[in-house]
């Protein structure tokens, strides 16, 4: 169980502010007035506290803490230019919905000093809720949430989307029609055979041994077992029915998202369904991320929407609706193929394309949110760096492309073995190569004892002229085995 707390004086005005949390360059960029609140905000921050002065209670029971970390972050600006590696998201346990840029950003943030602390919760029934509580002495504390709950084993889907109810009939039935409806959307599919863990000790797989336990918690990628299903992320992109929700949430609005992976024989084989509803400035709960307000005070929509499932190997038609749960509906659907997997062979994941990559430590951040539960989608994480799947990947010219993709190689649960990675790049007008890496080795990437290899990394596209592209991907080994190639398109503008 993950809580982040902040800590505040109860007398600050005896104290002076901690002058790492206050640039001097970021304060001269304001007005007197502004600065002055910022160091009277600093004044009031705790910075010097220890994992001994504090005390958290589960359901009133005192909890022994095995994670403490101290996060700063100082007064800083949030500028336009950095709307591109923002997201500001709200989080669930089915899935992240995501705001647009323009509603996320403000003019600076306040310092922030958060304290961020584990323990091992009470075996908790599913459906039911754990209060949280955390006291240390002569402060004040703010936590993120007061309460935790356990999920029910239907919590692929919301009670608004279930099968049944009046929302989740309409969406089902608008699904299976040819109708494309008045909200735009789109969503595509990546297909990976490895889950995340978010861990405090690094495994040795082969052996089964563990090192101490690393400085910070960390995504551990592991391989499914062959005969496991493969985890399909699925990204939703939409143009809400309507840009902004009233602040005092007039009428209660709300957005509602369903996915249906169905057989070829129509039979569903997954589906996730999930409810965002608009909670006006008197009804943020601290334990909500923080919601974005477009600049008339209303409160933005979500414009995007991620969550994963598990499929089998197959050939799927997934069908994803949007709806405002009253006269507004909109459809996408999106052809998927899940390869098999033996667990013997060299293969490769999907291919992500990402125009948003993020410090992977802010993927902890999200994790926090839905502790104990496990994030969802579980996030696509290489050396440190997280990438955010592009539904369509258009790049200004003289950039490099950011991309993301998995190499699956049993052997390295044994014993070492080479592994390398071969991509291609392709003008779609011309049909002729205009990259051609030849063999790259993977070492650079590999997990000891672990047989999926994490690639993320940007490609040198930055000399090719404007126009629309294929990258193919292809891993091998030092046996000559060889996965198949899997691709992706692009456009540079």
């Amino acid at each position: 169980m993950l809580i982040t707390a902040q800590v505040w004086k109860r007398v600050a005005d005896k104290h002076d502010p901690d002058e790492s949390l206050l640039p001097p360059d970021v304060l001269r960029r304001y007005p007197e007035p502004i600065a002055a609140k910022a160091i009277a905000y600093a004044k009031k921050v705790e910075t010097g506290l220890t994992q001994s002065d504090f005390h958290v209670f589960d359901d009133g029971k005192e909890q022994r803490i095995d994670y403490f970390k101290k996060s700063t972050s100082p007064l800083s600006d949030n500028l336009r230019e950095t709307e591109t590696s923002w997201r500001v998201a709200h989080l669930t346990r089915r899935g992240t919905w995501e705001y647009p840029p323009e509603h996320a950003l403000y003019a600076f943030r306040m310092p922030n000093v958060r304290y961020l602390i584990g323990y091992v919760p009470p075996i908790l029934d599913p459906g039911k809720c754990h209060e949280v509580r955390l006291v240390v002495d002569s402060h004040d504390v703010s936590l993120d949430r007061n309460q935790y709950c356990a999920a029910n084993s239907s919590d692929d889907l919301d009670a608004a989307t279930r099968e049944g109810t009046a929302v989740g009939t309409r969406m089902r039935t608008f699904a299976n029609s040819e109708a494309r409806g008045s909200v735009q959307v789109s969503a595509r599919a990546f297909a990976f055979w490895s889950s995340q863990v978010l861990s405090l000790v690094t495994q040795n797989f082969a052996t089964g041994s563990t090192v101490p336990p690393a400085s910070d918690l960390i995504y551990v990628v592991e391989v499914h077992d062959s005969r496991a299903p493969a985890t399909v992320h699925v990204a939703v992109q939409l143009v809400p029915p309507q840009k902004y929700w009233n602040f005092d949430c007039r009428q209660h609005p709300a957005l509602h998202v369903l996915g249906i992976a169905y057989k070829e024989n129509h039979e569903v084989a997954g589906q996730f369904g999930d409810t965002i509803v608009c909670q006006g400035g008197s009804q943020i709960q601290a334990n909500e991320p923080a919601a974005a307000f477009g600049g008339r005070g209303d409160q933005g929509v979500p414009s995007r929407f991620d969550t994963q499932m598990d499929l089998m190997p197959g050939h799927y038609d997934l069908r994803v609706v949007v709806s405002d749960g009253q006269k507004k509906f909109g459809r996408a659907q999106v052809p998927l193929h899940v390869e098999s997997f033996d667990g013997q062979q060299v293969a490769i994941s999907d291919v992500v394309l990402s125009s948003l990559a993020r410090d992977a430590s802010e993927a902890l951040d999200d994790a926090m949110m839905v502790s104990p539960a496990p994030l969802v989608p579980t996030p696509l994480v290489s050396k440190n760096v997280q990438f955010i799947p592009d539904l369509e990947t258009r790049i200004p010219q003289h950039m490099r492309l950011p991309l993301y993709f998995e190499i699956y190689e049993p052997i390295l649960k044994q014993q070492t073995t080479d592994v390398y990675m071969h991509l291609r790049v392709t003008n779609l007008r011309t049909g002729s190569v205009v990259l051609d890496s030849g063999m790259i080795s993977a070492a650079n990437w590999v997990l000891p004892g672990n047989a999926v290899i994490p690639l993320g990394f940007s490609l040198g596209t930055q000399n090719l002229d404007k126009g629309n592209y294929r990258v193919d991907v292809q891993a091998s080994d030092a046996a000559a085995r060889a996965s198949s190639w899997r691709q992706a398109n692009f456009t540079i503008d």
